[in-house]
């Protein structure tokens, strides 16, 4: 069986993998998805009573960016940059835990991201927990930590925990990334960056 996305589960996480179905809903109950009209479906956002057209719209909307969250997994597996740039709006801003502070258009994180592939021996793996997605209109965000592992050029073991928030805006029909912030926690004695913490 070739590699597919899923959502595991036992642990709530988006990654490259052929051992889960993907189309099981019982696979999904971490993966919180919220919407202005929660209150009448189910944790993974299927209408039980009175469903208005509305809700059918962002609960499609949920659905979508739930599937572009997982292309956005095996397009990191597969080292496609141009993939990744793709998805992203032209005038995109991104705040990502990689240098430079910001970064501004979709060129600029292209870049950034092939230099992020080429600095692996093995690797980037990417794995996403803990997925929450949240829809108005033609607006979406989605936000998880990520698990970033593999082995550097320089022989060095990454294995770290990054915080990412996704803003999406629906742009002639289709979905594109319009802001893109990460991080990882601090500690305010040293003035230096937690990146060993572990959810």
């Amino acid at each position: 069986m070739s590699p597919v996305s899923s959502l595991s589960a036992r642990t709530g996480r988006t990654s490259v993998g052929s051992d889960l179905c993907a189309d099981d809903a019982a696979a999904r109950p971490r993966a919180r998805v919220v919407t202005a009209k929660e209150r009448h479906r189910s944790p993974l956002g299927a209408c039980l009573v009175r469903c208005h057209p509305e809700e059918v719209t962002e609960n499609t909307a949920a659905a979508e960016l739930r599937t572009l969250i997982d292309e956005r997994v095996q397009a990191i597996a597969s080292r496609d940059a141009q993939y990744l740039a793709d998805a992203q709006d032209p005038e995109i801003l991104a705040f990502n835990v990689l240098p430079p502070l910001r970064l501004r258009g979709s060129d600029q994180v292209a870049e950034q991201t092939r230099a992020w592939f080429d600095g692996y021996a093995d690797g980037p793996g990417y794995e996403v927990h803990d997925l929450r997605i949240d829809v108005d209109g033609s607006v979406g965000a989605t936000a998880f930590l990520y698990h970033v592992t593999g082995t550097l050029l320089s022989g060095d073991e990454v294995s770290m925990w990054v915080r990412a928030t996704l803003v999406w805006k629906k742009i002639d029909g289709r979905w594109r990334i319009v802001h893109d912030h990460e991080s990882i926690p601090w500690d305010p004695s040293t003035g230096q960056g937690l990146a060993s913490l572990e959810p």
